[in-house]
């Protein structure tokens, strides 16, 4: 028996995605990856922003400190 329709029949509401993940994933896996919630992607500081850059200037050897991403750059210098 081909091995995608029988997929479909045992799970009828699934998406594509899900239907992959159950063919190569036995068992419960599948069920544990779809309750487990996201992985955050935000970090919460538990201090201070303006005292973490300043020990950041501050173990710099230059005293300048530059962190960057895609389309935003801040910079600090003692």
């Amino acid at each position: 028996m081909p091995v995608l329709p029988a997929l479909r029949n045992a799970y009828p509401g699934a998406n594509d995605d899900e239907l992959v993940l159950r063919g190569f994933f036995k068992g419960a896996q599948v069920d544990q990856m779809l309750a487990a919630q996201p992985m955050s992607l935000v970090y919460q500081f538990q201090r201070d922003l303006s005292g973490l850059v300043k020990r950041l200037v501050g173990l710099s050897e230059s005293g300048r400190v530059a962190l960057s991403t895609a389309g935003l750059e801040f910079a600090w210098q003692r």
